[in-house]
């Protein structure tokens, strides 16, 4: 089984710890930290053969030994303690929606790691900045005054996109796990309601092809009512949709 933290992913959720601590924190306070950022389970939390450390925790500790954030501009150590120096902080204030984002979405797949580690190539490499690709901005009351219009009108792209693909393949647009129907309840003031549950985060580079990011995104959308989409992501990392679908028929099942 391989790890499913690098050293590399840890660069960006290490600057918003830093920030956190005033621009200041030691190895030990960002082994401390880290956990509450980033959920590490199976191989990453072995204890190393001969040593304490867990995999996650020497991954952390190379951040100092390896000058990984050194070498990168992002801080600079110094009496015990990194310090995030300006480009450190540019590259967090760039790139703070996508590193929510994925934190909210408790980088519960492959996917969202990657994404952590584009993160910091992007930075290294050209300082473009990731965007977070989410729909559901849209329906999430007060979310749109914190985000631009080019994201809001990429944001409703993808959820006309893929409100028309479900209604293609179904013939209509329904909860995925209970079935609930918004325009069979409620009729034409909700007509083509539904949110969109993200199996893996979407995310793109502001100058990727639009309609691509759509193409590639509508695959891993599934729409799901509100009340379902609160329940699966009541846990960390979010519940499967299998298992909602469980539960769901089980309680069903038992009420009949």
């Amino acid at each position: 089984m391989t790890d499913r933290i690098t050293e590399k992913a840890l660069v960006v959720p290490s600057l918003l710890i830093m920030e956190k601590h005033d621009g200041y924190i030691s190895t030990t306070e960002l082994i401390q930290e880290m956990p509450k950022v980033i959920t590490f389970t199976g191989e990453d939390l072995k204890i190393l053969k001969g040593r304490r450390d867990q995999k996650f925790t020497q991954k952390i500790r190379n951040l100092k030994s390896h000058r990984t954030l050194e070498s990168l501009g992002f801080a600079k150590h110094k009496d015990g303690k990194f310090k995030i120096t300006k480009l450190g902080i540019d590259a967090l204030n760039n790139n703070r929606d996508s590193l929510l984002y994925l934190i909210g979405n408790n980088f519960n797949s492959n996917d969202s790691l990657e994404a952590l580690e584009n993160l910091t190539n992007t930075i290294k490499k050209d300082q473009r900045k990731m965007e977070v690709f989410d729909e559901n901005i849209l329906v999430v009351e007060g979310a749109s005054e914190y985000t631009s219009s080019k994201q809001i009108k990429r944001s409703f792209q993808l959820r006309e996109s893929a409100i028309a693909y479900y209604m293609e393949e179904r013939g209509n647009i329904s909860c995925d796990i209970c079935s609930f129907d918004f325009e069979y309840t409620y009729g034409d003031p909700a007509k083509g309601y539904i949110e969109m549950h993200h199996i893996k985060p979407i995310y793109m580079y502001t100058d990727d092809n639009i309609q691509q990011v759509i193409s590639d995104a509508i695959k891993n959308l599934l729409p799901v009512c509100a009340n379902c989409h609160r329940v699966i992501h009541k846990t960390r990392p979010p519940y499967e949709i299998e298992d909602i679908k469980k539960f769901y028929q089980s309680r069903l099942n038992n009420n009949t």
